[in-house]
């Protein structure tokens, strides 16, 4: 026990302290004379308060120590008399959703719960206290699809697993269709904690999705459009169709590039968006779509259109491009620009040619029109005057 200092001797050093301080004293008291006299009271009065010191500091640390107040750790619960054990466990086992079943070190059962027996489809006629753990395997082999082995050889390795392994799990799947997945642990005693869940729900789901990834991946590879996945810029996926369009021979040659390295740095500020992260995005969010040039590695460049959305591709949120070749399309849209422009300058000349023709054929017109007033109107007299033909 570590001891303390002041405590064990501090009252020693306070006495020596007043001594010497007394001897000082008085060793002043003589050389003053009759004036010493005030010295030897005062000496007097510092023996006496230094004992009195003295004690008190004594007397505090000599007092016993009081043990140390008792915590009350939260959820800590005294453990119940060996009667109130067994109620409790029944207690528990008729409240857990999962199955357990209990066998001792010579793997009988000892105890088990009603969602053991719906879980496994066991007969309740079949479970009794002392039920031999072989017996019951014996029963759910018919009841398991796809074990690979005969009945006897089932039986003899599971019974060897759990008597010698500290904690197994397997998956069994029923004639029925049922998966339940069984787990056992070894206790301290010897026996064994069995326990069964039904988890087809789960692992149908788990089918499903994985089955929708694969039909979504076929489509993917099967797109005629180059489809890439990037995770903050740089690529972590394409489709076959992108090494045709990026015109590489292999994956590795895209798979790990900055996306951005293969556009113009002219568009870097309109294609940041697209070229991101989609940390901040939901899945599914999409982007307008956005015409941009690609560029080779030989200078060479063609025209291509960009959609972006954001994706979970495994557990991580990435950005998905799809990007097209347009450069028919460009080709298209210029041919058609070309012909409007000259169907328009067509149409110019046109007008430029009537307004002409018009305006030359109007002159001689106008001459017609007023002779032929003048002879309705017979302003030179009778027609077949000569004046007519001045």
């Amino acid at each position: 026990m570590k001891r303390n200092f002041w405590k064990d001797y501090g009252w020693v050093s306070i006495l020596l302290l007043a001594f010497g301080l007394a001897g000082y004293f008085a060793a002043l008291a003589e050389q003053a004379g009759p004036s010493g006299y005030f010295a030897n009271g005062f000496m007097s009065l510092l023996s006496l308060a230094a004992a009195y010191i003295a004690f008190r500091f004594r007397s505090i640390g000599t007092v016993a120590e009081k043990p140390a107040p008792s915590v009350l750790v939260p959820g800590v619960v005294k453990v119940p008399e060996a009667a109130n054990n067994e109620k409790l466990l029944d207690t528990v086992l008729d409240n857990i959703t999962i199955g357990v079943g209990v066998f001792d070190k010579n793997l009988k059962l000892q105890k088990w719960n009603r969602n053991y027996i719906d879980i496994m489809d066991m007969n309740e006629d079949a479970l009794f206290a002392g039920a031999d753990f072989a017996d019951l395997q014996l029963l759910n082999f018919d009841k398991y699809v796809n074990l690979g082995m005969d009945r006897e050889t089932f039986v003899a390795t599971l019974t060897a697993e759990v008597r010698n392994l500290p904690a197994r799990r397997a998956e069994r799947h029923f004639a029925s269709g049922k998966i339940v997945e069984i787990s056992s642990s070894r206790r301290s005693d010897g026996g064994i904690v069995a326990s069964c869940k039904d988890i087809t729900a789960a692992r149908l789901a788990e089918q499903a999705l994985k089955e929708n990834e694969d039909r979504y991946r076929l489509m993917v590879e099967l797109s005629p459009d180059a489809i890439i996945a990037h995770k903050d810029g740089f690529i972590v996926y394409v489709n076959e169709a992108a090494l045709k369009l990026f015109r590489v021979n292999s994956r590795h040659n895209l798979i790990g590039q900055q996306i951005r390295s293969f556009f113009p740095f002219t568009d870097s500020e309109t294609l940041a968006l697209y070229f991101g992260s989609a940390a901040d995005l939901q899945t599914g969010e999409r982007f307008p779509s956005r015409k941009s040039k690609l560029l080779f590695p030989d200078g060479s460049s063609t025209d291509v259109e960009i959609d972006v959305s954001a994706l979970l591709y495994g557990e991580q949120r990435m950005l998905q491009l799809i990007i097209r070749d347009i450069t028919a399309q460009i080709q298209i849209e210029n041919f058609l620009r070309h012909a409007r422009e000259e169907a328009e300058y067509a149409a110019q000349l046109k007008g430029a040619f009537l307004a002409n023709m018009s305006h030359e054929l109007r002159t001689p017109l106008n001459a017609v029109i007023g002779f032929s007033e003048v002879i309705v109107n017979q302003l030179f007299g009778d027609i077949g005057s000569k004046k007519y033909l001045e």
